[in-house]
């Protein structure tokens, strides 16, 4: 509380959470980026009136982001045709996780597959994902799906049999 006692305290935030890839600031507080998971963390709280400095309060848990990557994505040869997929990879972070997708460009998410870790059946445009974990930990993950170019149509020539050839029939 103000006067620098613990028996009262005063919550910063109800949680605290982030997805920042750098140092987290918080009301202040400093929490470099690349700082190790654990409890072994401790809020000092240093007033200048009442001159006073305490190290008591309960351990802090800093606990690691989900990180999210593209195990697979197949992109839409027709742009009228839904057969664009999006597969993520999921590591680090504390499971369960959820997901939340979201489209943007011309794609939709089909119905049903907004919670799914993988979507399928997908149109030509931008897919969001936002990733929680059981901590309220996120990371985000944005990605196209492009309407790929079709192979090239091989040119056919026919010889035609010309009047007088020996080799017509």
């Amino acid at each position: 509380d103000a006067t620098g006692s613990f028996a009262s305290p005063l919550p910063l935030v109800p949680a605290l959470t982030s997805s920042a890839s750098g140092s987290l600031c918080i009301n202040n507080v400093l929490i470099p980026a690349g700082t190790a998971t654990g409890t072994l963390y401790r809020i000092r709280v240093v007033s200048s009136a009442p001159s006073n400095t305490l190290d008591q309060g309960l351990p802090i848990t800093v606990r690691q982001s989900p990180a999210l990557s593209l195990a697979g994505k197949q992109d839409v040869t027709c742009s009228g045709l839904p057969i664009g997929s999006i597969n993520l990879s999921v590591t680090g972070g504390t499971s369960p996780f959820t997901y939340a997708w979201t489209a943007s460009a011309g794609g939709a998410v089909p119905g049903g597959q907004q919670g799914l870790e993988d979507i399928t059946g997908l149109t030509a445009g931008t897919y969001n994902v936002i990733v929680t974990g059981f901590y309220g930990c996120t990371a985000t993950l944005s990605v196209p799906i492009v309407v790929s170019t079709l192979p090239a149509v091989p040119t056919l020539t026919a010889t035609l049999p010309c009047v007088g050839n020996s080799n017509t029939t």
